[in-house]
């Protein structure tokens, strides 16, 4: 169907439902009776009359174009065409025609005559109105213009009177002037002199008050208010004593009384107790009180409470008694070339034998104490966390230099002062004596090693006669080996046996490695130590744990830098500090499978590196299993300190571990993370070591 076809119903409908809108409208204000104006209702009627009209029409002619596109009936269309039909709308529109003037004529045309009429009579009154209000108006100006004659006769004599007199005013008030000028000064000045006093009175630091010869008090300021915690009313005009009460009040040591005696100021401490009852320490300044005569009429009394000072007092002869008797030495030194020292607590004689004077003037400085062996570790340890902005620091035992040459052991606890720049501009060292725990340390690790030595003896000898008794089957094997492999090789075949024969002498081989490594590591060697390629312990002590780590499904990542230097070490002490590790990571790595889940991947990282500086040899060990916490990292190498159960660990393998790194002047640092990994760097010096 074409679409413009459908504009002609579709446009009359929507006609058809405006008019419907605008009739609905017009009815409705008809009805509401809101509209009393006679001519507004007659335009609405005439209004709906149109509305009615073109509604009809336009349903009329929708329907008809409506059933021509054959959307209604076809009977519609020939009932609506018949022309009895066609003459409706065409007679309705001269019956609304009719209707409409017969309104007209019958209802707008009189009402507008009336209309006209009613506006004519109010224009008419209200042209009354204003002709009678103009003719007052008329008399009132006049009246007023006599007034304002009779008014301004007046005001002209009054101006000659006032303008004589003006004058005669202007002359004694020049006068006046001056003299209230010369007096605002006068009161300006002492205004201002009396409000500075008035401030500077009340606002001392100090508490102030005024007493009369009779001991009553005549003035206080706001300090010594603030001081009694009493208000004013509460003060004045009682007796000194009931405000402030001492030891003195009411005696010849009463301030009044040295007064009257002396006549002079003076100064004192007193104690007075204050309104709550507590007894308070203040230093008096007491001067005599004279008027304007110069007769002296009281005292002018200025407390200072000194109780904080007092108090400062105390625990300065406190802080100097602990330092004295204690064990922990304070130390400020500045962050310059050999840590020159500013401040010494008076306990360093106690604990190292020099005099606080030798280090304030210089004669020695902080570096100076430290033991060469250990300075090079102690000047790092505190400079790296300086420059990486950490505020204080936990330093690992080292040793100082007492004035008899012994050696110290003390535990440093560093804090670095910063200047605006952020750079450390000093050094606030605490430091505790820890020489007799250490020589207990030492001993019980003694003991270990003693103990552990022991039960080392004891396996060699069970590796000896495994040894032996392993040694005579193996070599019997491998001699059948042999001789197969020979067999095969006169005699050639397509089977594989000859394979087996060679995978036979391989594991031979394989296992003869094993029984002498564990017969080497067992039984005490020469202390006699050498340069060696560190590697090679390495290997052998790798050599325990391959087949454990294969069958416990543990990755080993070894990474092994190329070209490194000999070290000059014990091998077999080096081969333990690997086997112990290796069993420490073992163990974590298990814990923590017998909970993590199946995608929990177990290793083991070793590496093998030079330092930068190339001044050690790095070796390293990472594991990923239980970790550590802070807590017991800074206990694990303690002589006996374990956390496994009872039966699964002594306490001992760190502890030998960390006796062996400072044996041969190694370094050690642990670093772990709980439940995520735990990390062994030991530091080989390349230089030839000192040899126990």
């Amino acid at each position: 169907m074409d679409i413009f076809k459908l504009l002609t119903p579709v446009t009359y409908w929507i006609l058809i439902v405006v008019w419907s809108y605008i009739l609905s409208f017009y009815l409705i204000r008809l009805r509401s009776g809101k509209i009393k104006t006679g001519l507004t209702v007659t335009l609405l009627i005439i209004l709906s009359i149109e509305a009615f009209r073109t509604l009809f029409e336009s349903i009329y002619f929708g329907a008809w174009y409506t059933s021509l596109q054959g959307m209604l009936p076809g009977g519609v269309h020939a009932f609506l065409i018949r022309p009895d039909m066609v003459f409706i709308p065409k007679l309705l529109n001269v019956f609304a025609a009719f209707v409409i003037i017969v309104i007209l004529i019958r209802r707008w045309i009189p009402q507008e005559q009336a209309y006209g009429r009613e506006t004519d009579r109010i224009i008419e009154k209200q042209t009354q109105e204003l002709i009678e209000k103009n003719r007052l108006l008329n008399l009132e100006m006049v009246r007023r213009e006599t007034i304002e004659k009779q008014l301004k006769e007046h005001r002209d004599h009054l101006e000659d009177i006032v303008e004589k007199r003006t004058e005669q005013l202007e002359r004694s008030n020049e006068q006046l002037k001056k003299e209230i000028e010369e007096r605002h000064l006068i009161k300006t000045s002492l205004d201002k002199t009396y409000t500075e006093l008035d401030q500077i009175f009340n606002h001392a630091a100090i508490g102030i008050r005024v007493v009369g010869q009779d001991h009553r008090v005549i003035r206080v300021n706001d300090r010594l208010l603030a001081m009694t915690g009493l208000e004013r009313s509460e003060i004045m005009a009682k007796h000194c004593h009931e405000l402030f009460t001492g030891p003195d009040c009411q005696t010849d040591r009463c301030t009044l009384r040295r007064i009257e005696a002396n006549s002079g100021p003076y100064e004192l401490e007193i104690e007075k107790v204050d309104k709550d009852g507590r007894t308070v320490p203040y230093l008096l300044t007491a001067t005599p009180y004279f008027d304007t005569g110069g007769n002296r009429i009281g005292v002018i009394e200025s407390f200072l409470d000194i109780s904080n000072r007092k108090k400062i007092e105390k625990a300065f002869k406190d802080e100097r008694d602990l330092f004295m008797d204690g064990v922990v030495v304070v130390f400020r030194w500045r962050n310059t070339e050999n840590w020159p020292v500013d401040y010494v607590s008076p306990n360093v004689q106690k604990i190292l034998g020099y005099r606080p004077e030798e280090f304030l003037n210089e004669q020695l400085h902080y570096k100076d104490l430290i033991d060469e062996q250990d300075l090079d570790r102690v000047y790092r340890r505190k400079m790296a966390p300086a420059k990486e902005g950490i505020d204080s620091l936990e330093h690992a035992p080292y040793r100082l230099r007492h004035k008899n040459g012994n050696l110290v052991w003390i535990l440093d606890y560093t804090r670095f002062v910063r200047n605006q720049a952020g750079e450390v501009e000093f050094l606030h060292g605490y430091i505790i004596d820890i020489s007799q725990y250490k020589a207990t340390e030492e001993k019980l690790e003694n003991q270990a090693q003693l103990a552990h030595t022991g039960r080392l003896t004891a396996l060699g000898e069970m590796a000896s006669g495994m040894a032996h008794e392993l040694n005579q089957p193996m070599t019997v094997i491998r001699l059948a080996a042999d001789g197969l492999k020979m067999y095969f090789a006169q005699n050639p075949s397509d089977s594989t046996e000859s394979e087996s024969v060679d995978d036979i002498i391989t594991q031979v081989k394989r296992a003869t490695k094993i029984i002498k490594n564990m017969r080497s590591f067992s039984h005490p060697k020469s202390q006699f130590v050498q340069e060696v390629d560190i590697r090679e312990p390495l290997e052998d002590a790798l050599s325990f744990f391959k087949e454990q780590f294969r069958i416990h499904q543990i990755s080993v990542n070894l990474s092994i830098a190329p070209d490194l230097p000999r070290v000059a070490v014990d091998p077999q002490k080096f081969e333990q500090i690997v086997v112990n590790l290796l069993t420490n990571a073992r163990y974590a790595i298990e814990k923590k499978n017998e909970y993590a889940g199946s995608d929990y991947a177990m290793e083991v990282d070793i590496r093998l590196d030079l330092s930068k500086n190339r001044d050690f040899v790095i070796f390293q060990i990472r594991d990923n299993g239980i970790g550590m916490s802070p807590k017991i990292v800074q206990r694990c190498m303690e002589p006996f300190y374990t956390t496994k159960d009872i039966g699964e660990g002594t306490g001992l393998g760190l502890s030998i571990i960390h006796g062996i790194v400072k044996e041969f002047d190694m370094q050690i640092e642990i670093t772990s993370e709980e439940e995520e990994f735990c990390q062994v760097t030991i530091h080989i010096p390349v230089k030839k070591p000192r040899i126990p």
